[in-house]
């Protein structure tokens, strides 16, 4: 890479090489290398980073950059077109920074903040895509609130489940608070379970930073893939090896339990279940249910688990009532 004037052009050029889709891996890793030298460095980076955001539709710089150097037939001629376009870029922000100054007017905020809040019904799964593109998938009586700066963003799961599909942003931290602690990456998948004032947090891919201020005090744990952390009032993280497929079974429409109690599994369906399921009988809360059941078959279900545990089911216009039966199950 040719030296260019400033720290900003550098900062225009490795902006852009980072922003092609075809570049060469070893460019990339230079690319990175030389942003993470210095805090400088980062900030003109950050900062070119930005006004690339917020041109976003006015100047398309993939295009540019596809024109200047698609007229080169060897890969090793695009660079000096390449620093070409880094100038351009960074005239561009220029122009803009004045505009910045003397108009007071500021195109980052419309493509970097976001406050908004989702809740998603009984039943329904919702999908939400945030203004970084990360996208969040709601569970049933779900609710988050969305709070997004230029310099972090933070969602709140004030009840309910949900999980996130995290676009990377180094400079960024993603902040997910539930309950009494919090989730923080980068970018990864992850999904999050709220719990009194607790959650469970499981770790698709990538790494999460857990942190709960509990009555024990504060703790802090790192997942990886497959891992998962309890926290509430009363119990510091407890980590586990999860089943993905079973924990997670809720974004293709199945619930797992295995081995929880009913009072714990009606709660459950209460957030899936077009009618309120109800537990008549105080006696049968503590009865172990293990079983898969579509979201969209809960009654069914129900009247199927009549047949192994001492469970009666009666369905009225306003709920599914659930009483010990009188005849005793053979198991």
């Amino acid at each position: 890479m040719n030296p260019l004037r400033s720290i900003d052009e550098q900062a225009a050029q490795w902006a852009l090489i980072l922003r092609d889709p075809f570049a060469d891996p070893v460019d990339i890793r230079e690319a990175m290398k030389w942003i993470d030298e210095s805090p400088e460095r980062q900030e003109a980076f950050e900062k070119i980073q930005r006004f690339f955001d917020a041109l976003n539709g006015i100047v398309d710089t993939t295009d540019l950059l596809n024109n200047i150097t698609s007229t080169n037939s060897s890969k090793k001629n695009w660079r000096h077109p390449l620093a070409l376009v880094a100038c351009i870029a960074l005239l561009l922000v220029t122009t803009l920074s004045v505009l910045l100054g003397v108009y007071g007017w500021n195109p980052l905020k419309y493509n970097i903040v976001e406050s908004i809040s989702v809740t998603s019904q009984s039943g329904e799964l919702k999908t939400i895509v945030l203004a970084d593109n990360s996208n969040i998938l709601l569970s049933g009586a779900s609710e988050i609130t969305v709070d997004f700066t230029d310099r972090e963003r933070r969602v709140e799961l004030n009840k309910g489940e949900a999980f996130f599909n995290v676009a990377p942003d180094p400079k960024r931290r993603f902040i997910v608070r539930a309950g009494i602690g919090t989730a923080t990456v980068l970018g990864t998948q992850f999904g999050v379970r709220r719990k009194a004032a607790g959650a469970i947090i499981t770790v698709v891919e990538g790494r999460v930073a857990v942190t709960s201020r509990g009555a024990h005090g504060e703790s802090r744990v790192i997942l990886t893939s497959a891992m998962q952390a309890t926290y509430d009032d009363d119990m510091v993280l407890a980590l586990s090896n999860v089943d993905l497929n079973n924990v997670l079974a809720w974004r293709t429409g199945k619930l797992v339990f295995t081995g929880e109690s009913l009072y714990a599994v009606v709660e459950e369906l209460n957030r899936y279940s077009s009618v309120p399921v109800e537990i008549m009988d105080s006696g049968i809360m503590s009865i172990p249910v293990t079983g898969v059941v579509r979201i969209d078959r809960i009654y069914e279900w129900l009247k199927g688990l009549e047949t192994i545990i001492p469970l009666s089911v009666t369905q009225t216009d306003a709920s599914i009532r659930l009483k010990r039966s009188s005849i005793e199950k053979s198991r």
